[in-house]
């Protein structure tokens, strides 16, 4: 079950690399939709997961970190973390709840930051390629 999540986990990254390569959009293109009511409405209905909520008081402050086809997208990410940024100096916002809300947001920066993962069987085949080589090299230089 756990190679199974690990191949999905690749197959994500690599779908998102292709999609932000084939839709190379910039920002603000890219946030367009977040303007429009019924389209937010609808990607908060089918994948709530796609945004976090922070409470602002008697309101609650709705942070997009997915994309509108519902994948996670850093650049989205990074306008949410500017947004609560700014809402730092307002005194309704709880700073508590800002802080938490910003280290999730950073923690998932982070995982788009770092190179996709090869999946374990891959790696493992390649590390024995390798140590064959070099085995091979040795083999051959003691001659």
């Amino acid at each position: 079950m756990n190679k199974l999540h690990e191949n999905f986990v690749h197959l994500e990254e690599l779908i998102r690399t292709a999609d932000s390569l084939i839709n190379p959009m910039t920002v603000d293109s890219r946030l367009a939709w977040l303007m429009k009511k019924d389209v937010r409405g609808k990607l908060f209905e089918e994948n709530p997961k796609c945004f976090l909520k922070m409470n602002i008081g008697a309101k609650h402050l709705v942070l997009p970190i997915c994309n509108r086809s519902g994948m996670e997208d850093p650049q989205i990410i990074d306008f949410s973390i500017k947004l609560a940024n700014r809402m730092a100096g307002r005194p309704e916002i709880d700073t508590s709840e800002l802080i938490v809300t910003l280290k999730k947001l950073n923690m998932l920066k982070k995982k788009f930051s770092q190179p996709i993962p090869k999946p374990a069987k891959n790696a493992a085949q390649k590390g024995n390629s390798t140590k064959n080589m070099n085995q091979i090299k040795s083999l051959l230089s003691n001659r």
